[in-house]
């Protein structure tokens, strides 16, 4: 085979980077059956160079997270932490994104114009290594989607050097996106969603190494994302070419969101039922090969006002920065989120504030992420 045509499947030797994965092998077997899981686990343990934890499945997030937390810190060096399992596998966690004197200055109408009551799910505590509610490493979640053969897909992404194409649609009200998308191509021009919907002739076909989506989501269908005006489907999951994505940002309401419920909707003390991979575009963008999909647990905030360096805005252009200057996609987020922080508020007050806290909190990279 050519060598511009080689297909390298990853292994922790040759991402050289020292990973701890994180899973729940009893639950994994309840999911995908004995063989399946042989399978799964024995690919974890050949990316694992920094070892696996195994949780406990009646275990709380709070005692998997400590579980987690502990083992980090009394073992060596540790570039990430790779969770492998939905969140009724490795429970993730109800969020609440605003500290408690920022939420207490907001009136009600303030808190419920967010749709999810600034609560999201979140795998940031299992990196919290001092106790300040913030990330100290890299985190990725890679989803099973209720099937062996989606997960072992998922921790075996495919990455072609010498494919070095890109793919951007935005909303028409979303011109900021424009600005993002020059990170990534010099030449090329955003798609805008309309006139470009799922079944237009052509028909579009997402095949680029590097994905930027920013378009409608919603909490209740993850297999597509809409645009404006009138809200006219963009694209779904026929759309997803046969060629593989490296990496696919999405800044899309929900776009993450691997759980039939968004966190503010999870009924308290009622399991969490984890969607099926059929029913996601972020996990069937991983099941075709993508190293990683990131995006939203909840609604997204985009600015509108130039310069645009407020809200989503600042976030984007950070990752991209990042994951274009060599970063793997999961670094390149977690890097993205120490740059946005140190920015808030970006000059906003209140509920503006409040939104930020959301944004940063939210975004999760899903997929092996290195």
């Amino acid at each position: 085979m050519r060598q511009e045509q080689a297909i390298v499947r990853e292994n922790g030797k040759q991402m050289g980077n020292k990973l701890l994965f994180v899973t729940c092998a009893k639950a994994l077997e309840r999911r995908l059956g004995d063989e399946h899981t042989f399978r799964v686990l024995d690919r974890v343990a050949e990316l694992a160079a920094a070892g696996v934890v195994d949780i406990d499945e009646a275990q709380t997030p709070s005692d998997a997270a400590s579980k987690v937390v502990k083992r980090l810190q009394s073992g060596g060096a540790v570039d990430g932490v790779v969770i492998v399992g939905g969140y009724d596998v490795v429970p993730s966690f109800r969020m609440d994104c605003l500290p408690a004197s920022l939420r207490s200055t907001l009136t009600p109408y303030e808190i419920g114009s967010d749709a999810d009551l600034f609560v999201v799910w979140s795998d940031e505590p299992y990196v919290d290594l001092d106790g300040d509610s913030w990330p100290d490493l890299p985190v990725s979640r890679v989803p099973d989607g209720g099937s062996g053969e989606f997960l072992t897909a998922a921790l075996s992404p495919q990455v072609n050097p010498r494919r070095q194409s890109s793919y951007g649609i935005r909303n028409i009200a979303r011109p900021f996106a424009d600005f993002v998308y020059a990170l990534l191509s010099q030449n090329g021009a955003m798609l805008q969603s309309h006139p470009t919907v799922y079944n237009g002739l052509p028909r579009p076909v997402v095949s680029a190494q590097r994905v930027y989506l920013m378009l409608h989501g919603a909490h209740a269908d993850g297999t597509r994302f809409w645009g404006e005006p009138s809200v006219p489907e963009a694209m779904n999951i026929s759309n997803l070419g046969g060629e593989y994505a490296d990496t696919v940002f999405a800044g899309c309401c929900w776009g993450a969101l691997v759980a039939e419920n968004a966190a503010a909707r999870q009924p308290r003390n009622y399991p969490v039922t984890a969607r099926a991979a059929k029913q996601s575009l972020a996990m069937s963008f991983l099941e075709r090969g993508a190293r990683a999909f990131v995006g939203c647990t909840g609604t997204h905030y985009s600015p509108t006002a130039p310069p645009y360096k407020y809200f989503g805005g600042p976030l984007h252009e950070a990752f991209w920065k990042e994951h274009m200057s060599g970063e793997a996609p999961a670094r390149a987020l977690h890097k993205a989120k120490q740059i946005y922080r140190a920015g808030m508020p970006h000059g906003l007050s209140g509920v503006g504030t409040a939104i930020e806290y959301k944004l940063v909190r939210q975004y999760t990279c899903l997929g092996l992420g290195w």
